[in-house]
């Protein structure tokens, strides 16, 4: 067998795929808070994401890709959606630990957050599809009100719209 040479390989479509991941990761990490000092709307729905999910035990988690109108219980959606960068950081960060099983289905629904100086304030709704026999479904919505604190979001204020 040929040992392999530079000439057997295309360079040109690795220099498309390095250069189209160099991109995303600056897009994922510009989005993930390290060039804002994590005070931007990645920050708080994952924070508010994760608070709400503690509470399920959940072996499928779906994120709506559509914001949540905020203050309703449960919430309509909009037509604006989430920039697909931030949803695909969302999505992967919310998944359950491998191997999560015995768990309902939840559905996570966000309004948009919107960030104030050290203040942030964002709805979120879960879905959950209990794996009973009577598969009913139920839904839980809860607004939070966050303040930027040593480098973190604190909760200030937690307000329960529908509780099931």
């Amino acid at each position: 067998m040929a040992k392999p040479t530079w000439s057997m390989f295309s360079y040109a479509p690795m220099r498309r795929f390095r250069s189209a991941t160099f991109f995303v990761l600056l897009l994922a990490l510009a989005n993930c808070g390290w060039a804002q000092g994590a005070r931007d709307p990645l920050s708080v729905e994952l924070f508010a994401a994760r608070m709400i999910l503690r509470d399920y035990k959940a072996a499928t988690i779906e994120v709506d890709s559509f914001y949540a109108l905020a203050g309703h219980a449960p919430p309509p959606t909009t037509t604006k959606m989430r920039p697909r960068v931030r949803d695909r950081a969302l999505r992967d960060s919310l998944q359950p630990s491998a191997g999560a099983s015995g768990g309902s289905a939840v559905t996570v629904r966000a309004s948009e957050p919107v960030i104030r100086g050290d203040e942030a304030r964002i709805f979120v709704t879960i879905d959950e599809v209990r794996t009973s026999p009577k598969r009913r479904k139920d839904y839980e919505t809860v607004g939070f009100v966050l303040d930027w604190r040593d480098g973190r979001w604190v909760i200030r204020e937690r307000i329960v719209e529908h509780p099931h």
